[in-house]
């Protein structure tokens, strides 16, 4: 039986939806913030699980671009959260020619990382670990990249996703580990 208590943000689906099925089905507790807490209640998957491991994951409705309800989310993990796990994006919502598939809301990741890390830098937890699933191609590696990946798919089809990534995860990273209190 696993004693983690991890908090997730961006796991109605995906990696983080995945990710949060581990963690209950493994004896841990996870905890997530979720604009449509129905789309993991829901979810097939969560259904098959156990009622003693549905009952191991608390959802929280919420939004992570609201310190409030972040602030809220934190506080219902309680002081054993060991983990943060942050795997939000947004959700494509038109394609044009121009700019390909426009994501709604804006700039989702920057936003609500810049958030979670001003509530999480007030816990002030040393130890306290923040996993971030992010897209491959970003920094150094970009340019390892098959032109297919860096000028249609990352370039012009997933620009704007792409886009809001870089903008927060690229400069700067080690401030950004430190706002946890991890030290690094």
């Amino acid at each position: 039986m696993s004693s983690q208590n991890v908090l997730f943000f961006g796991a109605s689906r995906g990696t983080g939806f995945f990710a949060m099925l581990r963690v209950v089905r493994a004896g841990g507790h996870a905890t997530l913030l979720l604009r449509k807490p129905e789309a993991v209640t829901d979810n097939p998957e969560f259904q098959a699980l156990s009622t003693e491991e549905r009952e191991r994951a608390t959802l929280i409705k919420g939004d992570a671009f609201v310190r409030e309800d972040v602030a809220r989310v934190v506080d219902a993990a309680g002081p054993g959260m060991d983990t943060v796990v942050f795997s939000l994006g947004g959700a494509p919502s038109k394609m044009t020619l121009s700019r390909g598939v426009l994501v709604e809301p804006r700039q989702p990741t920057a936003r609500a990382i810049t958030t979670i890390l001003s509530v999480l830098e007030e816990l002030n937890r040393p130890g306290l670990r923040l996993v971030i699933v992010s897209t491959m191609g970003m920094g150094e590696k970009a340019k390892e990249l098959p032109f297919l990946f860096k000028g249609v798919l990352y370039g012009w089809l997933l620009h704007d996703a792409h886009t809001d990534k870089g903008e927060y995860f690229l400069p700067d990273e080690g401030t950004r580990a430190n706002a946890c209190g991890s030290g690094a």
